[in-house]
């Protein structure tokens, strides 16, 4: 994946970390304190933490978006990252599961997946296109009603801007779940090693 992204274009990382059970407070209070210091390197775009649904779970996915490779690869080497990486270990059943993704990838997210591996590029490309169709198809006729008087370029920049925000914050939310076996044939609730061994499977 990550040898399909330019080295100019912006990068989002996404870690599963498999947090020991007493570990759980300490790895959330680490947390804050990575975010303050991941927040002055050059390049940083912002840091989200999602907290296993279950509490009994201890996977905790952590998302970090870069402008680039380049700012990505800074932080890495620094020393800062590798204090953390010794942290992580201590904190961490296994070594976190990591992937680069981009562009409308990560659109394609289920809630509670162990681990964030894209489907298929066609596969990607079917269930956008079955979102975009039908809204499109209903958001037209409305929006030329409303904003029909408005010059052109600006009413297409509130249409777009109107289509992404629904496909973004409800359609494809909606949509990956309706279609996560089609999206995710071998299952979406697996536990890899950084070997890709299965460890277990839900």
């Amino acid at each position: 994946m990550d040898n399909e992204i330019r080295d100019f274009d912006p990068i989002t990382i996404v870690k599963t970390h498999f947090v020991k059970p007493e570990c759980h407070k300490a790895f959330e209070s680490e947390f804050i304190k990575l975010s303050g210091i991941i927040s002055k390197f050059p390049g940083y775009m912002g840091i989200n933490i999602f907290r296993p649904l279950d509490p009994a779970d201890g996977d905790y996915r952590v998302v970090i978006k870069f402008r680039s490779r380049q700012d990505r690869l800074n932080w890495t080497n620094s020393e800062e990252y590798k204090n953390w990486e010794i942290l992580e270990k201590k904190m961490t059943i296994v070594p976190p599961r990591v992937y680069t993704v981009n562009g409308l990838e990560t659109w394609f997210t289920l809630p509670g997946n162990r681990v964030m591996k894209p489907p298929k590029k066609e596969r990607q490309y079917f269930v956008t296109w079955l979102a975009v169709w039908p809204l499109l198809s209903v958001l037209s006729p409305i929006e030329k009603v409303l904003f029909g008087e408005l010059p052109y370029l600006l009413q297409n920049m509130v249409n777009v801007a109107i289509l992404v925000f629904f496909l973004t914050y409800i359609v494809m939310p909606f949509m990956a779940k309706i279609f996560k076996r089609f999206l995710y044939p071998e299952g979406t609730r697996k536990i890899l090693d950084s070997n890709d061994n299965l460890i277990n499977e839900l």
